[in-house]
């Protein structure tokens, strides 16, 4: 029983990765973020490789192949973040994602995918919080 929980979590598959890569690109360009204050190479390979195990894998299939609409994504994502400002009035919600939850025209799938990665972190750290 002890062994379960000690377990790494499982690799993310390299699509996942690579369509968190580009939607996090995407997004830092369309926030126009200066090159000066963009993640390293590293710290960007660190955060998407976080980032593709926050959604479940079966979540983020429904989100590529369209059956996950953007506006359920969005509206999660903005619910989340209203909750979030109620409990936690003193923080500052996650900027790339009061961005991507701000702007829902013409996300990307990678985007959304990032955008609903980022929903499901911000829960996750909530549910911690409350412990």
């Amino acid at each position: 029983m002890l062994l379960v929980g000690c377990q790494a979590p499982p690799s993310p598959d390299k699509a996942t990765v690579a369509d968190l890569r580009a939607g996090v690109i995407a997004t830092l360009d369309a926030m126009g973020l200066p090159a000066a204050e963009r993640p390293s190479e590293r710290a960007l390979s660190d955060n998407v490789g976080l980032l593709a195990i926050q959604s479940p894998p079966e979540r983020l299939a429904l989100i590529r192949a369209g059956t996950l609409g953007a506006d359920s994504v969005v509206r999660a994502a903005r619910d989340r973040l209203f909750v979030f400002a109620r409990e936690r009035p003193s923080l500052k919600a996650p900027a790339m994602l009061a961005w991507l939850a701000s702007n829902p025209q013409g996300l990307t799938t990678a985007q959304l995918m990032v955008l609903d990665a980022l929903t499901s972190q911000l829960e996750r750290e909530a549910k911690l919080k409350d412990r």
